[in-house]
C-alpha cells in the first residue's frame, strides 16, 4: 500500500528521521510506523517540521526513545492536525507528556492513543481519561505503567463513558 509507509527495526535515528521528514516519498503517506527505529526527541522534532506529512492520519513510533519532549513536540505540531491515532508504545513518556498530549489543542481528531509500556502515573492517566480536548477520543492504552488504584478507576471510568456512547449511538439506549 502506498499510503503505509513502514520501518520495522530499520535503526534509522534521528539524523534518518531528518532526511525522511525531507523526503517526496511522505506525501502520499497516510500512516507512519516507525518501529524500534532508534528515534528520539530531535527525530520527532524532525517529522513534526516535515512539510511531506499533511496526509498523515495515524503514526506509531514504538519502541524508540521518546521521551515528554517529543511528547510535546507532537502535542504542539500543526503538522499532526489529522492524526486519528497516535501510537508511543514503549518510549519514555512520564504523566508531563501525557498532559501534554491531553491538553493539546492541535490533536483534536485523536480517536486512540497508545502509551502502553512508557512511564506515566496516575496524574498522566487522569489528565487523558478526565475531561480533555480530545474530545473525539474512544480508546486510551496505558498498560504496563505506574498506574494504581487511582489512575485505574479514571480509566475504567472513561471506557465505561464510551461504551455507554456507543450504544447511544447506535440507538439502544431507550
Amino acid at each position: 500500500n502506498d499510503r503505509i509507509l513502514r520501518l520495522n527495526e530499520k535503526s534509522i535515528g534521528d539524523e534518518g528521521a531528518k532526511i525522511l521528514a525531507k523526503s517526496p516519498l511522505l506525501e502520499n503517506i497516510e500512516t507512519l510506523i516507525i518501529y524500534k527505529g532508534n528515534i528520539r526527541d530531535e527525530g520527532v522534532r524532525a517529522l513534526a517540521d516535515s512539510k511531506k506529512l499533511s496526509r498523515l492520519t495515524a503514526i506509531y513510533l514504538e519502541n524508540n526513545h521518546i521521551t515528554d519532549q517529543g511528547a510535546e513536540i507532537i502535542a504542539s505540531s500543526e503538522t499532526f492536525a489529522n492524526l486519528r491515532i497516535l501510537n508511543l508504545y514503549r518510549n519514555k513518556i512520564t504523566d508531563k507528556g501525557a498532559r501534554a498530549i491531553a491538553e493539546s489543542k492541535i490533536l483534536s481528531n485523536l480517536l486512540e492513543v497508545n502509551l502502553n509500556f512508557n512511564q506515566i502515573g496516575n496524574k498522566g492517566a487522569i489528565s487523558l481519561a478526565g475531561p480533555s480536548r480530545l474530545k473525539q477520543l474512544k480508546r486510551i492504552e496505558l498498560a504496563y505503567n505506574h498506574l494504581d488504584r487511582a489512575g485505574n478507576e479514571a480509566l475504567q471510568k472513561f471506557r465505561i463513558l464510551q461504551d455507554i456512547k456507543e450504544l447511544n449511538g447506535a440507538g439502544r439506549l431507550n
